[in-house]
């Protein structure tokens, strides 16, 4: 079993932060098993504090775009610059 972080961009597997890879005995005593419907996680003890810093950290970055969406000022300068990195013309609205 393997697992990895969801992104909007796509699984990111070389991210290692949220993730351990491996089969489920691979869990120590004081790792902390996290699961829902798209399977489980293995948090190492020695890192919950830096996971739900950075669990925080995405929650304050995704509230402040959800805000810009709501708000009709979410850059999305970004895509256009991808597209453009891959010639793909960007078609008009």
């Amino acid at each position: 079993m393997s697992t990895c972080r969801l992104h909007p961009r796509g699984p990111r597997p070389d991210d290692d932060l949220l993730t351990r890879a491996g089969a489920p005995d691979l869990a120590e005593p004081g790792d902390v098993l996290v699961g829902d419907a798209d399977g489980v996680v293995v948090v190492p003890a020695e890192r919950v504090a830096e996971v739900v810093a950075a669990g925080d950290q995405r929650l304050r970055m995704e509230e402040a775009m959800s805000a810009d969406i709501a708000a009709g000022t979410l850059d999305r300068s970004w895509v256009t610059a991808a597209l453009t990195e891959v010639r793909v013309a960007e078609v008009p609205s």
